[in-house]
């Protein structure tokens, strides 16, 4: 199963690696880190490790975290999706 979304404005697409310069704005950003659950700024390997967890998890379930564009203007503005946890 691949998952895609897609709204009047936005699209989640699956990550790919190349996302890696996005990610690592997002996850070396201490004003949005300061949201996430043991969100701690990530330098460059932290945010690849981040976003390889994503692709694996896809691979693995179908479905993870993924890349959120603005539609219009193709434009990265964040990462949103669903993970299945194992307790």
């Amino acid at each position: 199963m691949n998952f895609y979304l897609e709204t009047e404005r936005l699209v989640l697409r699956p990550s790919l690696v190349e996302d890696i310069e996005e990610y690592f704005a997002l996850a070396s950003d201490p004003d949005v880190m300061k949201y996430i659950i043991c969100g701690t700024q990530k330098k460059k390997e932290g945010a690849m490790g981040l976003l390889q967890r994503a692709i694996d998890h896809h691979k693995k379930y179908g479905f993870s975290f993924g890349t959120i564009l603005e539609k219009s203007s193709g434009d990265f503005i964040g990462r949103g999706g669903l993970i299945h946890r194992e307790l």
